[in-house]
Formats: structure tokens, C-alpha cells, sequence
């Protein structure tokens, strides 16, 4: 069992407790993607249609992430919610802005709403 375990861990990266505790699934982040930090920057209305543009333009994934602008998690949920079949991924989720709990629960709530799409 725990070999096979290891073997599913290497092939998805995800961690050996995602997995034993059952929170993870392989997502599937496509052969292309795009760091866009500029979707910060624009109102979330832009945002999402950006995200539609690059799911059309053949992308699988959009990586995002926490600097200045807005909160990752809220936001990928908008991305989401915009999309129909692009993965949002988080290249940066800062550490000080939530604890450990609320990060849980964030992910346990987008995977739920968009099973295989948020990472």
C-alpha cells in the first residue's frame, strides 16, 4: 500500500499526507501555462474574462499569486467561477495572512465547488 502511495505521490507532486488523508486528487495542469500576476491589477470582471481568453488560447493552467492587489484564495475563487475548465494555482499563498485552519478550509471549499481545478 505505501508503495503504491509513494508511487502516486511522485506522479502527481502531491504530499505523502494529501494523500494518506485523502484531500488530494491529480489535477491535470495541462502541457501549457501562464504566471499572471497582471490579474491582480485589473477589476475582477477584467480578470475573469483574461481567464476565459487563456482558456481558449489552449492554456491548462493560470498560476497566480499573493503579492499586492488581492487575496489568492478569494480570487481564484472568482477565476474559477468565471472559467469552465482552466486550473487556477496558487504559486504563492503568504503564510502571515491566514493560519493554518483557514488555508485548510479554503482549499477543502474550492476543490469541493471545482473538483480537479484548484491547486
Amino acid at each position: 500500500m505505501l508503495a503504491a502511495t509513494s508511487l502516486r505521490v511522485l506522479k502527481t507532486g502531491l504530499s505523502l499526507c494529501q494523500v494518506i488523508l485523502g484531500y488530494a486528487s491529480a489535477v491535470d495542469i495541462g502541457k501549457a501555462g501562464v504566471s499572471a500576476s497582471a490579474l491582480n491589477w485589473v477589476p475582477a470582471a477584467e480578470a475573469q474574462r483574461m481567464v476565459v481568453r487563456l482558456e481558449e488560447f489552449g492554456y491548462g493552467t493560470v498560476w497566480m499569486s499573493e503579492e499586492f492587489g488581492r487575496e489568492v484564495l478569494t480570487h481564484a475563487g472568482l477565476l474559477l467561477a468565471g472559467s469552465r475548465r482552466i486550473v487556477v494555482a496558487t504559486g504563492i499563498a503568504n503564510i502571515w495572512a491566514r493560519d493554518a485552519t483557514a488555508m485548510s478550509a479554503a482549499h477543502k471549499t474550492l476543490t469541493q465547488a471545482y473538483p480537479n481545478r484548484f491547486l
